[in-house]
């Protein structure tokens, strides 16, 4: 259904995660040809492993911000039964990371990836390394503002952990559903 509703000046792109989270269709302006690829996308997702919310979280982060030119409205949508139970899994540990991607003045600048080992810093929660969770973003000083990142939490189930989306979403300047 939101396809349908993006002109081609938009951008749409899907991370998916479950005990990982990766890069399903990069982001890319709504032609009638990227809506066709994006929709084939979304017809064969299909189910796989547990829930890695902080992951997610900061993959979609880190792909929004490798965004050139970005539109001045920039969303993403986190869908999700809330049960964190791979990376991060506390509300606290999950709220920290969203602070990090979107609140801490990231969103204002623009990013270079530090080419180290890895795409991702590690962080500890309760005791525990986890390494996918955050994404390493080196802020270029020098760079132009950009605009705001929200994100924007729906959740599924009669019994997702609505707390943890209400507090995600609201460290982000989204909405909880």
């Amino acid at each position: 259904m939101l396809l349908r509703v993006l002109l081609p000046q938009d951008r749409f792109g899907l991370v998916t995660y479950a005990s990982d989270a990766r890069v399903d269709f990069p982001a890319k302006q709504m032609t009638a040809d990227h809506k066709e690829a994006a929709l084939l996308k979304i017809k064969s997702l299909h189910t796989r492993g547990q829930t890695n919310i902080s992951a997610a979280i900061g993959l979609a982060a880190f792909e929004m911000q490798a965004i050139e030119n970005p539109n001045d409205v920039r969303s993403i949508f986190l869908l999700t039964d809330g049960h964190a139970n791979q990376g991060v899994c506390d509300v606290p540990g999950l709220v920290a990371i969203t602070k990090n991607c979107f609140v801490s003045g990231a969103q204002h600048e623009t990013p270079s990836v530090n080419h180290g080992p890895s795409p991702f810093v590690q962080i500890r929660t309760q005791g525990q390394a986890v390494e996918e969770a955050v994404p390493r973003v080196v802020i270029a000083t020098s760079a132009p503002s950009r605009p705001p990142i929200s994100m924007h939490c729906f959740g599924y189930g009669t019994n997702h952990n609505a707390e943890l989306l209400r507090e995600i979403s609201s460290t982000a300047s989204g909405s909880y559903y």
